[in-house]
């Protein structure tokens, strides 16, 4: 199911305007936390220090994807089901 998520931030990087669904960050982290029962569950800066948060429901198996901006604009990039935590570090044999 990893794959499924780095495809999902794959289309973050290839076509940024397919995120249609924009708030301010915490009105977006407050309404995945309200209505989906997502956390953080891992983030990442991009070279234009774009912010890449994913967020899952480990019970649902639910996960949004979210592009902020500096500015905190916060932004859908891809959203899906299926969820589920690897747990792999680079570099440890699993």
């Amino acid at each position: 199911m990893i794959k499924s998520t780095l495809a999902a931030l794959a289309v973050v990087f290839a076509v940024p305007a397919v995120a249609q669904q924009c708030a301010p960050r915490d009105d977006m982290i407050a309404a995945l936390a309200r209505v989906y029962g997502e956390v953080r569950v891992s983030q990442a800066l991009d070279h234009n220090n774009f912010l890449i948060e994913v967020f899952a429901n480990p019970v649902s198996g639910s996960w949004t994807a979210v592009l902020t901006t500096p500015d905190m604009q916060a932004c859908i990039a891809a959203a899906g089901t299926e969820y589920e935590y690897i747990g792999e570090q680079p570099g440890v044999d699993g």
